[in-house]
């Protein structure tokens, strides 16, 4: 019986042991993703725990998601020694040779850890430590097993097998061997066992362009060498010229080159020269590597590869590119294709780099709006947008660059470089300045030094940086003799004039962007009806310019009777030098036109509610979209007018379009006509500059030259309501602070901006729509246009679910100066009959468009409600002025008399001195009845939801100073 038990028992082990180490066929693959990739592999502790699991580590597997790994989700076990067993795999194969090979990552603080990998050839009763002298291997173990902590990424180990070939049943382990628990211990990944390979890949290299007469240049490309183990290769590399991709017969050795490595080469670079000069063209280098097929590769298909060889023409000077016509184009270069291409042609439609200089067309970096900050900011990306190649010998004298720029940067960091001479390395030529005006500049260099040299190429180069500027946009390139070169700049598309004048004074920006002084020039206008100038339009006149210094720039004007004073939009076309007089550096750009809208002087006082007429409003957009229409308000925020019906809106009912600056422009006024003109308007502006969803701003500016040029209208007194400064409180003081808002999406950096709907306006303000400015510094002018500039920014698609609504404006006027204090309410005083004090406040208001002057408010009793001489005077307050629409809070506690039964009222007369001259005086005398001990009826309840409650009042004890304005009790 005890036999048989015996029997049974050795039995039942065998079939175990046959279970846990069921044979697997060669090659074996195991990245433990599979449910059943853990099929034939077994865990247990020699001595202390077993913590072999299988499942996704804190700091992720090798090939997502499942590895092998100790300690899961925390520290492996300390004092352990624990094996991972793989399954039996019959080596029994001699004629090919196999490698083992995984990926690991070993954690372990203390040092007092091991790591090793064992072979068994009897079914686990005996192991080794699986290693051979002369074996071909990779990041392997020595006689202590792997090193300790290898963790900052997967460790990519591997073994020749052919030590071990010739058996039928190998088992191996992974054995770690654990002393204090602090890691996460061992983690095994990507287990195989298959055939010995390696081979070597041939990649697409790098596009090459050269000039035709450049018969050296470099092929730089990606040489793949798998290799399982770390020993080197001897490699030959052929170099062939061809006309097709296809390496034949046909094609001409160049050359061949040499390398020894054990690993792939990201950048495979060889010098290449030709014996002859090529036509322009498109060619091929080929390269074949191992081409003395030296290596036993597991693909002899793959070793032949090639660059694309663009050769081009060398262009003579002068050379002139504005970037319009199908030309030799300029090509963008990015070292690194994981950068987003940043260069495109086109018109730019970024705030500060919009549009171009002449056309449609120019170069720039408005996809700069698409930067994050994980992967385009660093000031690793770096891209070029590069010339054709120019023969600086082609002609004689002094040679120059001119070329046209926009920019906004934060830094010297944009450069246009050059190379001669079909060279590799760049120089700089010219930085551009750090700016940020909406404005177009140019700058020359003077090329003499480069002269020697056939051929030059030019460069400009974008460098990103953590601020995410815009950029640069450039346009209008000229390479060639130094001369001259006459433009009229800056926008021409909002001028205006006034029917009743029968002249126009018009100005402009007259430039000589060139190198050379010009004596003389003449310019020649005339009048049209449309923007194309042809023979049916009418001569206007000319004006000469003297001595015009090179790379000038100045405000010019030309007089003229203007042929027609009927309202109406017209052209004034001007050509510079008609007469071919002077010879410039581009003669394309010398006609243009200015936009010119003639209309009638709006009469003052000017008031518009626009429910009937918007007569000479008018509104465009100098970038992106116009979105400016007058209409009733259908938005969830801008969803009624001020008054009536009608207002001007932007985008009520959703967006604001991106990246866009729109305008809308007032009628023309006489300011002269009035005293001490007030502009005041009501404006809902709920786009805050703190909202992610959309961010747009706003601003307004005024012209008093007809156009020509446009100022941020800005307040210069105390005198307005809003505009462009929320009010703050410094902490422990009542002092106001006014810190303007800014904005980077007008025309100059840092313009100021209106303050939106939900910006703090004091505890003295009754509304935050009411806007008002004096306008007194433009009362000389006759000719005076306001325009409203909107500015959006780039929307995030992550929350185009947030809609916000646009600006609403309704209500314009233009008027006369005033002031009018006066207490809006009436309460009624509630006090004891018995108190020998009167406390209370109130507020008292200037209703005007003004600020008021300092004044007195004197208070009394009375025991009827109108001012005689027989009330008691209980005291005086000093008010201090009073901005327009605004509040000033009084909070006073009067010595009453002996009885106060004998009064009723409580009068208040404001400004008795009179140091204002107000719209209504006879509002500044007014009455709260005093009502003594009026509450006799209990329970007495009070909500508070009354707008005036009549009773309760706020009043400060102890010493009586601003203070009692910031802390004070509100409703």
């Amino acid at each position: 019986m005890m036999k048989f038990s015996h029997v049974l028992f050795v039995l039942g082990f065998w079939l175990i042991a046959a279970v846990a180490h069921s044979q697997e066929t060669i090659p074996y693959y195991n990245n433990f993703d599979a449910p059943n990739d853990t099929s034939g592999w077994s865990h247990y502790a020699i001595t202390g725990i077993d913590d072999w699991e299988v499942g996704p580590p804190t700091n992720g597997a090798f090939s997502p998601s499942n590895c092998f790994v100790t300690g899961l989700d925390g520290s492996f076990e300390g004092n352990s020694n624990r094996v991972l067993e793989t399954p039996v795999f019959d080596l029994s194969n001699t004629l090919v040779d196999y490698s083992l090979s995984f990926f690991h990552k070993r954690q372990a603080v203390v040092a007092n850890n091991h790591y090793y990998l064992e072979y068994s050839l009897d079914n686990g009763v005996n192991w080794s430590l699986l290693d051979q002298p002369s074996a071909a291997k990779k990041n392997w173990q020595s006689a202590t097993g792997f090193s300790n902590n290898f963790y900052s990424s997967f460790q990519h180990s591997a073994i020749n097998l052919s030590f071990l070939q010739g058996n039928s049943q190998v088992i191996f382990r992974f054995r770690f061997q654990s002393g204090a628990a602090n890691g996460q211990g061992w983690m095994i990944d990507n287990f195989s066992i298959a055939e010995e390979t390696y081979n070597i890949t041939a990649y697409p290299g790098d596009s090459i362009f050269i000039a035709q007469n450049c018969l050296q240049f470099n092929v730089s490309s990606l040489f793949g060498f798998y290799n399982q183990y770390s020993d080197p290769f001897y490699n030959a590399t052929n170099f062939y010229f061809s006309n097709d991709p296809l390496l034949d017969v046909q094609d001409v050795l160049l050359e061949t080159n040499y390398v020894n490595t054990a690993v792939s080469i990201e950048n495979y670079e060889n010098d290449i020269v030709l014996a002859n000069e090529l036509n322009v063209g498109e060619y091929y280098i080929l390269y074949q590597h191992d081409a003395l097929d030296s290596l036993v590769e597991s693909n002899e298909f793959d070793n032949v590869g090639y660059a694309v060889l663009h050769v081009d023409t060398v262009l003579s000077m002068p050379y002139n590119e504005d970037f319009e016509g199908t030309g030799f184009p300029w090509k963008v270069i990015s070292p690194d294709p994981d950068f987003i291409p940043v260069w495109e042609n086109g018109s730019g439609y970024r705030h500060h780099i919009e549009g171009a200089h002449s056309g449609d067309f120019a170069w720039h970096t408005s996809k700069t709006m698409y930067f994050n900050d994980d992967t385009n900011t660093s000031n690793s990306n770096i891209q070029y947008i590069e010339s054709p190649t120019i023969d600086l010998a082609s002609d004689t004298g002094d040679i120059v660059m001119n070329l046209w720029f926009k920019n906004e940067i934060e830094a010297n960091v944009y450069h246009v470089e050059h190379k001669l001479a079909c060279g590799e390395f760049w120089s700089t030529l010219f930085t551009f300045p750090a700016e940020a005006e909406d404005e177009w500049d140019f700058f020359n260099e003077n090329l003499a030094p480069l002269i020697p040299y056939s051929t030059a190429k030019f460069r400009v180069k974008f460098t990103s940086s953590y601020l995410n500027p815009e950029g640069l946009i450039f346009d209008d390139v000229y390479v060639g003799r130094s001369k001259p070169d006459l433009t009229i700049e800056q926008d021409k598309s909002d001028r205006f004039t006034a029917t009743s004048s029968i002249d126009l004074d018009l100005k402009y920006y007259f430039f000589n962007s060139g190198t050379e002084d010009v004596a003389e020039a003449t310019t020649t206008f005339y009048w049209s009806t449309d923007n194309v100038l042809d023979a049916g339009d009418q001569l206007l006149g000319t004006k000469t310019e003297n001595n015009i210094s090179a790379e000038s720039r100045f405000w010019t004007s030309f007089v003229l009777t203007k042929p027609t004073t009927t309202i109406g939009t017209y052209y004034i076309f001007y050509v510079l030098d008609e007469a071919l007089l002077v010879d410039e550096m581009r003669e394309n750009n010398n006609m243009g036109y200015f936009t010119l809208y003639q209309q009638d002087i709006m009469a003052l006082p000017y008031f518009n509610d626009f429910e009937v007429e918007v007569n000479n409003w008018r509104h465009d957009a100098t970038l992106g979209s116009d979105d400016w229409f007058h209409g009733i308000p259908q938005g969830q925020i801008a969803g009624l007018a001020f008054s009536g019906e009608k207002a001007w809106i932007s985008a009520d009912t959703g967006y604001v379009t991106p990246m866009s600056r729109m305008h809308l422009y007032t009628p023309v006024f006489d300011l002269t006509t009035l005293q001490n003109p007030v502009m005041e308007f009501d404006m809902l502006h709920p786009l805050h500059n703190n909202c992610l969803c959309s961010r747009a701003e706003l601003n307004m500016s005024y012209s008093v030259d007809g156009g020509a040029t446009w100022q941020v209208l800005d307040t210069t007194n105390n005198s307005y309501n809003r505009w462009y400064y929320p009010i703050e409180y410094e902490s422990g003081v009542d002092q106001n602070y006014y810190l303007a808002n800014s904005s980077y999406l007008m025309f100059a950096a840092g313009e100021k901006s209106f303050v939106t709907a939900d910006q703090y306006n004091s505890r003295d303000a009754s509304r935050n729509t009411r806007y008002i400015i004096d306008l007194a510094f433009l009362h000389e002018y006759p000719a005076v246009q306001f325009r409203y500039n909107m500015a959006s920014d780039f929307v995030d698609a992550s929350y185009t679910n947030t809609k916000l609504d646009g600006v609403l404006i309704d209500n314009f006027s233009i008027g006369e100066s005033y002031v009018d204090l006066l207490v809006e309410y009436q309460k009624h005083l509630m006090i004891s009959s018995l108190s020998n004090q009167l406390r209370f406040f109130m507020h008292v208001k200037n209703q005007g468009n003004y600020i008021s002057n300092p004044a007195t408010v004197q208070y009394y009793l009375s025991s009827d409600a109108t001012l005689d001489d027989g009330d008691f005077a209980l005291g005086q307050f000093e008010l201090t002025a009073i901005r327009p629409d605004l509040n000033r809070y009084v909070n006073v506690a009067f010595d009453g008399p002996t009885n106060l039964l004998d009064y009723q009222y409580l009068i208040y007369e404001l400004d008795i001195a009179n140091t204002n001259t107000e719209s209504d005086e006879i509002n500044n005398v007014g009455f709260w009845p005093l009502s003594l001990d009026s509450i006799s009826v209990y329970p007495y309840v009070n909500h508070f939801q009354d707008t005036v409650v009549n009773g309760w009042h706020q009043y400060a004890v102890g010493p009586f100073d601003d203070n009692i304005i910031r802390y004070r009790w509100r409703k």
